[in-house]
């Protein structure tokens, strides 16, 4: 069975995306792509290769998410077409050798043509919401007009509409969702059962509210109320009664089709412009296509590196990296893993900065490879991730002679600052991306009396944070397969939430013990110190002061919004104002 979740941007489709596969994990069925097994990971219901191929797709087409009043791929060159199917034929099939699946990802809706014919037993689930509140978000998010928002509202959900057609499906309005969640969710599980999907359990309460307290608000000033169109409310009333599913779908309106080409005229609408981007678009097919060549001869027959083959033959262990910004949590973390009678840490490792840090490792193949008399390496034929694996194969031997036959634990905070390294010397090894509040870190560093400069100097704790949060969310975004981020915030809200979906991601099952710990101790924290030495000690979680950078001057504040703001947005602290601290 292959899932797909469609939606309008802003519109809850992640969401329900994310709830299908939580279902399906309560009940124990399927399989899912890159973690074996659904509910894995954040990312399992938002693959970033199907999205980074709808978005190249639109490029190719000189278009964008928002600029789609008009989409044709058979107007591509027939080279880049079949490339692009050729890509997302790959996809399905990795997403089919791992069981059912959910996808979700918006541009779906407008590009069903590039991957209908792919899919063998499609499923698909339209998630909806009111027009207003859709183009409100939009407009707060991307900055978009009212009524462009309230356009692509109508043409992502035609779209969606036309690609369903005489195909099993079902719809989900997200503000019944909001609204009363228990009865939503008992129509969506009754819906799919009804189309063929026979394992889904229940979602616990508690994960359920965590999910709804994540998702987007829609706050309006008074007297900006957005009007949607007569047509656009009549369509919205088809949605909820669900009267559309059975009916052809309608066209989209003049009106909006009048406001989608005049923001294609506006953003990316000259010739001149369309040209030019599909010029690039076309250069950046044929690196692509150098890549994959030089990617393909590091693959071994089952289609993984055969460094990873290496590793696996040798029956080395699967051991955890814990990343992150210093004082953001990354020892509480690693602790609470070991609790896991599968697992065990120590202190932080940090000779692999010295060995192998600011691109030592890279440095050192690059120059070795390219000899002009053909070195070792090139005649020898040795990949660079051959060539990283079996350096890092030692070391793995020297963490497992330690480890006593469980599963180490690495929780470095410089690692995060060499992580594509550490990616290629431990091929089988998992990571966990922990990020925190930049504002609680920052307000840790300086509390916390170490020498580095950023526990002393306000504007560089601020940068730090910065630098360090940025490097493992690329890791995430990069790595989604092996890298999985979890927020510090949640951690200690919800442990049993977010350790539930980590150790399922590390293919365990999850520990009460690791629980418990998060529950009732904090190490290595800033609070509650009378010596220098009492911040080893644990503390109660309850004593962590709330909210403690209120107390910043506003030139700290200032500062902070200046050099780290953009950041905290990038990573869902939209307004400074939905993430609680804990000191």
């Amino acid at each position: 069975m292959q899932i797909i979740v469609l939606g309008m941007h802003e519109s809850g489709a992640e969401q329900v995306a994310r709830l299908i596969d939580l279902m399906a994990a309560s009940a124990g069925g399927g399989g899912h792509a890159g973690n074996g097994g659904p509910g894995a990971a954040a990312n399992a219901w938002r693959q970033l290769d199907v999205r980074r191929l709808n978005d190249r797709a639109l490029r190719a087409l000189g278009k964008s998410w928002f600029d789609c009043a008009d989409l044709h791929l058979g107007e591509l060159p027939r080279n880049e077409l079949s490339e692009l199917r050729r890509t997302a034929n790959d996809i399905v099939n990795s997403l089919n050798g791992h069981g059912p699946w959910v996808a979700q990802d918006p541009c779906m809706s407008l590009l069903l043509e590039l991957w209908r014919p792919l899919l063998a037993e499609p499923l698909y689930v339209l998630v909806h919401r009111s027009a207003a509140d859709a183009a409100q978000l939009v407009r707060e998010r991307h900055g978009l007009p009212a009524q462009l928002g309230l356009a692509l509202w109508e043409r992502y959900n035609i779209a969606a509409l036309s690609g369903m057609a005489n195909r099993p499906g079902t719809l989900v309005n997200y503000d019944h969702l909001l609204s009363d969640a228990p009865a939503a969710l008992r129509q969506l599980r009754t819906d799919l059962i009804g189309l063929g999907v026979n394992c889904l359990g229940d979602i616990p309460q508690d994960v359920l509210q965590t999910i709804q307290e994540g998702s987007p608000a829609v706050l309006r000033a008074s007297g900006d109320a957005i009007v949607a169109s007569r047509a656009q409310r009549r369509l919205e009333a088809r949605l909820c009664d669900r009267s559309v599913l059975n009916a052809s779908p309608p066209a989209v309106s003049a009106p909006a089709a009048a406001v989608l080409k005049r923001a294609g005229e506006r953003w990316v609408g000259q010739r001149w412009l369309v040209r030019l981007l599909r010029q690039r678009n076309r250069e950046r097919l044929g690196l692509h296509r150098k890549l994959q060549a030089v990617r393909r001869q590091a693959i071994a027959a089952d289609g993984r590196s055969k460094a990873l083959q290496n590793v696996r033959d040798a029956g080395g262990s699967r051991g955890v990296f814990v990343i992150g910004c210093p004082r953001s949590g990354t020892s509480i973390l690693s602790w609470a893993l070991a609790m896991h009678a599968n697992f065990w840490t120590s202190a932080e490792s940090d000779y692999l900065l010295r060995l192998f840090g600011d691109h030592r490792l890279q440095v050192a193949y690059m120059e070795a490879y390219e000899r002009r008399d053909e070195g070792w390496l090139h005649k020898e034929q040795v990949s660079f991730a051959e060539f990283a694996a079996m350096l890092g194969s030692g070391v793995e031997r020297l963490f497992d002679s330690r480890a006593g036959g469980r599963r180490w634990v690495d929780a470095t905070p410089g690692h995060t600052l060499m992580v594509e390294a550490l990616l290629g010397l431990f091929p089988a090894a998992n990571f966990v991306h922990i990020v925190r509040d930049g504002r609680a870190v920052v307000n840790s560093m300086l509390s916390s009396g170490f020498d580095a400069k950023w526990a002393s100097n306000f504007d560089a704790a601020c940068a730090s944070w910065v630098h360090y949060a940025s490097l493992g969310r690329q890791a995430v975004e990069d790595h989604s397969d092996r890298v999985i981020e979890v927020r510090h915030e949640d951690l200690t809200r919800n442990p049993w939430f977010v350790l539930s979906r980590v150790f399922y991601f590390l293919g365990e099952r999850v520990s009460q013990d690791a629980i418990d710990l998060i529950l009732t101790q904090r190490i290595n924290s800033s609070y509650g110190n009378a010596a220098a030495a009492d911040v080893k000690k644990p503390k109660n979680p309850a004593a962590a002061p709330a909210r403690p950078w209120d107390s910043w001057t506003e030139q700290q504040q200032a500062a902070f919004a200046e050099i780290a703001g953009a950041t905290m947005r990038r990573l869902g602290y939209d307004g400074f104002d939905n993430a609680p601290a804990n000191g």
